[in-house]
């Protein structure tokens, strides 16, 4: 059946969000494989990288062809670096950090382990480290861009970034001791799908370079088309554990892949955005990283306020830490509809950040991810008249 299929993956993690995502349009038989990832900032940050190393839910033959580093911490940064020496990486989109600020994180791990060579060298100029690894696209972040007005269909294929200000340009060239070019959060558009980054948490200026980074990236994803007229949908989500996990690829067989998935596990059929109470699909995803709520939330609901009745599924900031918390956040998607707040639940996930959530509303769902558990979010849009 000709359309555009889809599947999200939050998958089994140590300390933070690992979320990935397959779009393929089959008509036209292509693919955009993407990965978020977003360690927690804690104040004892884990060092080494996961056992699994780079990516494992995408085939090694596959090219990545967006790469969101959603927070700087070490072991996503070096599962960055594995991944690169593993497979092609089209486009990473990440937070700038000054020279004092790579610096700093080196100095870090230094009084505490080896440094590996390949991280040395990423900490020491990772938009040169990119390019040599032959990335074609590198978009460091600093600040956000335009505001985009919630009509996605309008949104023509391409990336959108903006430069920085020429003041901030040249403080940063002054500081790296050459041009490297820093961009405001813009977004993608690719094979019909959406991808919205924000920048937040830079109340540190570029000048004032040795103040620890709580900078985050975060990131809408979902598709360009969005109205009911002349299309359908299906979606679903289920829980899978560690031993359960598929590749997050969609295969050609996709009909018969989901059907046998299907068949002997518990999941939720998302139906009720295709009534007539609403205008949109609801098949977004809003990965917030590792903003702060409580400083952030106006500034978030600002950028992504035209998208929230298009958002499905929520990743809770920085495990829930109470510290990055506002529960006011969640009545701006409270409603009718199913919502899917994403957790890795740990030692610094607050006990009433999860009661915030599941007491706002009997249709808000925690989602629990951990070493044991993950969560897959999948479905297809098709046009209307072959259903």
């Amino acid at each position: 059946m000709e359309g555009r299929y889809f599947r999200y993956q939050y998958e089994n993690t140590e300390d933070g969000i690992v979320q990935s995502g397959c779009i393929w349009n089959n008509a036209q038989d292509k693919r955009t494989n993407y990965l978020y990832l977003a360690g927690e900032y804690t104040k004892s940050p884990r060092l080494k990288k996961r056992e699994e190393g780079g990516l494992k839910t995408i085939s090694p033959e596959s090219t990545l062809d967006i790469f969101v580093l959603g927070a700087y911490t070490i072991p996503y940064i070096r599962r960055l670096i594995d991944i690169l020496e593993e497979r092609k990486v089209t486009t990473v989109v990440m937070p700038y950090a000054t020279p004092n600020m790579r610096f700093d994180i080196v100095s870090y791990i230094e009084k505490r382990q080896e440094v590996p060579k390949r991280l040395r060298c990423f900490m020491g100029a990772p938009y040169s480290y990119l390019k040599e690894k032959g990335v074609e696209n590198i978009y460091l972040l600093y600040g956000n861009g335009e505001i985009l007005s919630g009509k996605p269909e309008e949104l023509k294929e391409g990336h959108y970034f903006e430069l920085v200000d020429q003041r901030i340009q040249n403080e940063i060239s002054e500081m790296e001791g050459k041009y490297i070019p820093v961009y405001h959060a813009g977004y993608i558009v690719e094979n019909h799908w959406l991808y919205y980054f924000g920048f937040y948490g830079a109340n540190y200026q570029v000048e004032n370079s040795k103040r620890p980074i709580w900078a985050s990236v975060t990131m809408l994803v979902g598709p360009v088309q969005v109205g009911h007229k002349d299309r359908d949908c299906m979606f679903s989500t289920k829980v899978f554990t560690r031993e359960q996990q598929c590749t997050v690829e969609i295969p050609e067989q996709y009909d018969t892949c989901a059907l046998r998935c299907l068949h002997r596990n518990d999941y939720d059929t998302i139906k009720k955005h295709l009534d007539a109470g609403h205008e949109h699909f609801r098949l977004g995803l809003l990965n917030l990283g590792n903003v702060n709520l409580k400083l952030d939330l106006h500034a978030v609901i600002t950028r992504y306020g035209a998208f929230l009745d298009q958002v499905r599924g929520i990743s809770v900031p920085n495990g829930g830490n109470r510290c990055w918390w506002d529960k006011r956040g969640v009545s701006f998607f409270t409603g009718m509809d199913l919502i899917y707040y994403i957790c890795r639940v740990g030692k610094n996930t607050d006990s009433e950040t999860i009661r915030d959530i599941v007491t706002a509303s009997s249709f808000n769902r925690f989602i629990n991810v951990n070493k044991e558990f993950a969560y897959c979010f999948s479905g297809f849009i098709v046009p209307g008249e072959e259903n």
